[in-house]
């Protein structure tokens, strides 16, 4: 019986109606085969009142008591998260979602989830009243549980009805005044636990009843007194005074004539000592049917129950712990969530999901023995495929098994001019543009004491972006080398200074284009929306230019006049600031060694005459004018700024 999301209507002047109230609940400790059978045959005919007194009579038996524990922990202790609705506004809905967090041990408490699943489990059912609290600008609900033996089955309208204190009520879950858990389909009661579990459950109470009554008849054998014939009817009194007190002394006298005549004692032991082992068997069979009836499997009847024990021993069976998850996640979504969200935000779309995870965790083990013999196999068929002139795609099979590569650095690659960008969705011009160059080691000098590592919100992009690839989107038009920068510094990796301006690049020349725009705005699984992620989001944007602009304040480029130019300005300069700086790169890295003896000729001079004589030895093959000219601005610097001031100049 799953509720359909039926239309609400918000109670006006915020004053909404009382919850309904029960009348006092029964309780019947006292069984008997004819009780219980009654008490099925109304069950099954829709009337609830006995068969929801007989469950609260199980629920004493400590093996029910356990199982039920066990799958009811089972559920409220997996991992638990609120999703935000995918239906209509999204910025909404992620508000919503923390307003949700923030308010849900008073939406959903603890005793609620427990009551709810252990009505279902036992009764096929579970019903629960909602009662508001409001305030000027708040709406929070209160559900407790009403218990099943005031509900019965209205053979009009085939749905239930509760017996309130203001009459019959028929129950309308969803409508914000009742909430209604019944996973299995139109007639849930019929799936009950209690059908199955109740005459189980009273040949274990007859068993253990059984079985302490033979023990208290056999565990201590019968005394036999032995008395003479001809013995003093005083002397036989005294004896069976003895006898009497022997269980607390432990001492009896026992006279004898010469002949080895007189008083003794005998003990009667019973013939059917062996019986007790038919109650201890049948007690067995109660437990192992009460676990298949509740957990789905009996590899833990003779244990006790609780979720740690239940993984350890997997008690529960995987497929009943997915659908109670799954159901309970459904109830509360349909019947309390969403008219939180109505009565709150005037709009039941809006509601959070809430989301067990029953998801097993990993088996270590497994995934190093399957890590391990994919790993051969990848060796095997790299030798195969480089025999036929082929090469496995080794970063294919790693994602295909899950295991993280991270790049091996690797010596910086000769000067190379790179090829000018191109247009794609992504924008990476080169599959090997991730890779260090040359003019990075000139210009990583330049990156001291600037953070190139990406901060919290660029990474977190970068993951959302990685996560919806993963997930299929983004397209063909995506390059590997995007991936792998995103990779790279969603992992806390550092950006290269040509990385940080071609980052700049791409956001001028994609931030403007109105279809990306559009797609971006309008579809968060767009090729657009997941390309700008992987660049890192606005978050990245703004990042990447702070990041040039420190790197270009130490290299004395002005910056552009005016940042809000057209994108094409924007593109230009950029490419030009690139150009830039891999030419004062090459030309530092070209003169460092005259640069270095220069420098070592002004250490040394301690007179103008010996800088000058310095600078020949040095500068000799150079033009006469050039070399006038270098002497007489080293010459100015030192007298101006000092040698060591010189240096740093240089």
């Amino acid at each position: 019986m799953v509720a359909n999301l039926i239309p609400l209507e918000r109670p006006e002047g915020r004053r909404p109606p009382p919850p309904a109230k029960s009348w006092a609940d029964v309780v019947d400790d006292r069984w008997t085969v004819a009780m219980v059978r009654s008490a099925l045959t109304e069950h099954v005919n829709g009337v609830f009142s006995s068969s929801s007194m007989l469950v609260d009579a199980m629920l004493a038996d400590d093996r029910i008591a356990a199982d039920v524990r066990t799958r009811v922990l089972a559920v409220t202790g997996l991992p638990f998260r609120l999703e935000a609705s995918a239906i209509g506004d999204q910025r909404r809905a992620k508000a919503v979602v923390k307003d949700a967090e923030r308010l849900w041990p008073r939406i959903a408490p603890v005793a609620l989830l427990h009551d709810l699943l252990r009505w279902a489990i036992l009764l096929g059912f579970a019903p629960a009243v909602c009662g508001w609290a409001t305030t000027a600008r708040r709406w929070t609900p209160s559900a407790v549980l009403f218990h099943p033996e005031h509900v019965s089955l209205d053979t009009m309208s085939e749905g239930l009805r509760a017996s309130t204190t203001a009459g019959l009520v028929p129950i309308t879950p969803g409508d914000g005044a009742w909430i209604l858990h019944a996973p299995d389909g139109a007639r849930p009661w019929m799936g009950g636990a209690v059908r199955g579990l109740a005459l189980p459950w009273l040949a274990r109470q007859y068993a253990r009843r059984d079985w302490s009554r033979f023990s208290e008849k056999h565990g201590l054998p019968i005394v036999g007194a032995i008395v003479p014939m001809e013995s003093d009817k005083a002397d036989k009194d005294q004896f069976y005074t003895d006898l009497r007190r022997l269980g607390s002394e432990g001492l009896v006298m026992l006279p004898r004539d010469s002949e080895d005549r007189g008083f003794d004692l005998k003990y009667l032991e019973p013939g059917n000592v062996q019986a007790s082992g038919a109650f201890r068997d049948l007690i067995a069979h109660c437990d192992q049917a009460i676990a298949v009836a509740l957990l789905g499997q009996a590899n833990n009847a003779t244990q006790g129950g609780s979720f740690a024990k239940a993984t350890a021993l997997d008690a529960i069976r995987l497929d009943l712990l997915e659908a109670d998850a799954r159901a309970l996640g459904e109830t509360i979504y349909a019947q309390l969530l969403r008219p939180w969200a109505h009565y709150q935000y005037g709009d039941a779309d809006l509601a959070p999901v809430p989301v067990w995870d029953p998801t097993p965790p990993a088996d270590t083990s497994q995934l190093a023995t399957t890590h391990k013999t994919a790993g051969e196999a990848l060796s095997a068929w790299t030798k195969a495929a480089a025999a036929s002139g082929l090469a496995v795609d080794v970063e294919a099979m790693a994602e295909r098994y899950g295991v993280p590569l991270k790049r091996a650095p690797e010596p910086p690659p000769a000067p190379a001019v790179e090829p000018d960008a191109g247009d794609e969705t992504d924008a990476e011009d080169d599959g090997a543009e991730d890779e260090p160059d040359a003019t990075d080691d000139a210009l990583a000098a330049l990156a001291d004491g600037i953070d190139m590592t990406a901060p919290q919100g660029v990474r977190e992009a970068l993951r959302r972006g990685l996560a919806l690839r993963a997930a299929g989107y983004g397209g063909d038009g995506l390059r590997p080398a995007t991936v792998r920068w995103a990779r790279r510094l969603a992992d806390g990796g550092a950006v290269t200074p040509e990385k940080a301006r071609k980052m700049v690049a791409w956001f001028a020349r994609h931030e403007s284009s109105p279809g990306e725009a559009a797609a971006r705005r309008d579809d968060k699984t767009s090729p657009a929306w997941v390309a700008w992620l992987l660049w890192g989001g606005d978050a990245g944007r703004s990042w990447a230019s702070s990041v040039v602009r420190q790197i270009d304040a130490r290299l004395g480029v002005e910056q552009p006049a005016a940042l809000a130019a057209p994108a094409a300005l924007a593109v230009g300069q950029t490419f030009v600031d690139s150009v830039v700086a891999r030419g004062t790169a090459s030309g530092a890295r070209a003169m460092r060694g005259t640069i270095g003896a220069i420098a070592a000729v002004i250490e040394a001079a301690d007179s103008p005459e010996a800088l000058r004589r310095g600078l020949l030895e040095v500068l000799g093959d150079a033009d006469p004018s050039a070399l006038a000219t270098a002497l007489a601005r080293a010459q100015t610097l030192a007298a101006m700024a000092g040698r060591y001031d010189v240096l740093d100049e240089l």
